[in-house]
């Protein structure tokens, strides 16, 4: 019953209660999966009592390719936009940015909000990762393709500017691009898989 309705209000659910419905979704899903594989080491061998304790294996699912994006399958959602055009953005390759303008600034400052100082600093980020929308091809505009990235690090100066290590994870298409009021020319775009 909790998830009643879910459907209806996931494109149009803040980023907040999103990331903390994934962490629910993640820890829930680690515990069941703990609870199988003890199931099934018991059923294996009563005796073994080396068998692997994965309540304390985090990484067990959320790591393995259980992201946000996995999640919500065909769905719709809305994220921010980083515009560059370049044709050597492929999924998997890792992308160096240094983000200067302050637009885009603030869509970093957005994206790791809640994160710990070392993260900040340049430490690898916890999963789930912060993620938005890479738009590579022009024109920025309603049925372009883009990639959905995920932050591995980043680094934020005193200046706002910060440097990223970024990872496409997603082909989208583009439905809607708007341009965000007051943010010197950031936009958001409602964007759903390719």
């Amino acid at each position: 019953e909790a998830w009643a309705g879910l459907e209806k209000r996931l494109p149009v659910m803040p980023k907040e209660e999103l990331r903390q419905l994934l962490r629910m979704v993640c820890k829930v899903t680690n515990q069941e999966a703990a609870r199988k594989n003890i199931a099934s080491s018991n059923r294996k061998s009563e005796k073994n009592t080396d068998s692997a304790d994965c309540n304390n294996d985090k990484s067990l699912f959320c790591s393995s390719g259980l992201t946000f994006i996995s999640l919500v399958k065909d769905r719709a959602i809305t994220l921010p936009v980083f515009y560059m055009p370049s044709p050597f953005i492929r999924l998997g390759n890792l992308i160096h940015l240094h983000l200067f303008e302050p637009r885009y600034c603030l869509l970093i400052a957005e994206q790791t909000a809640g994160r710990t100082r070392a993260e900040l600093r340049g430490a690898l980020m916890t999963k789930p990762r912060p993620y938005f929308v890479f738009a590579c091809k022009a024109p920025l505009a309603a049925g372009s393709t883009a990639f959905i990235v995920e932050v591995n690090r980043c680094k934020i100066h005193a200046n706002g500017r910060a440097d990223v290590l970024i990872e496409p994870v997603k082909q989208v298409r583009l439905e809607k691009v708007e341009e965000r009021p007051g943010t010197q020319g950031l936009s958001d775009a409602i964007v759903r898989r390719a």
